[in-house]
């Protein structure tokens, strides 16, 4: 074994990507040959896979469902540069913005109900 690869699984183990030692003495342990994973090693691992959602992925979409552009004038770009704590309260004045405006809309949806009703 090289001092390469043991680094490299050095890596793999302690940021969780794949544990060798664990795999090892997990599949001595397993009779049942459907339950052994060889290419355990290379499986994808969602710390490995770019594609997966990310948490700037959820703030778009966060971003585009409330509405915050529309709201506060903000682009995207200007509500990421924002440090966490002030998005959190500007999507907590957006969600109340959206709960006003709903609870609005029902209330001049249903005056017009009663008043076409009577």
């Amino acid at each position: 074994m090289t001092a390469k690869s043991i680094l490299y699984q050095a890596y793999e183990t302690n940021y969780g990507i794949h544990d060798y030692l664990g795999q090892a003495m997990q599949e001595t342990a397993q009779t049942d040959p459907n339950n052994k994973r060889p290419l355990s090693s290379v499986a994808l691992h969602f710390a490995e896979d770019y594609c997966a959602p990310s948490r700037l992925y959820e703030m778009i979409d966060i971003f585009v469902d409330k509405n915050v552009h529309g709201i506060t004038g903000l682009n995207l770009q200007q509500f990421l540069e924002l440090p966490h704590d002030v998005c959190e309260q500007v999507l907590i004045r957006c969600d109340k913005k959206q709960s006003r405006d709903a609870a609005a809309q029902a209330s001049v949806l249903n005056s017009l109900n009663s008043t076409r009703g009577q």
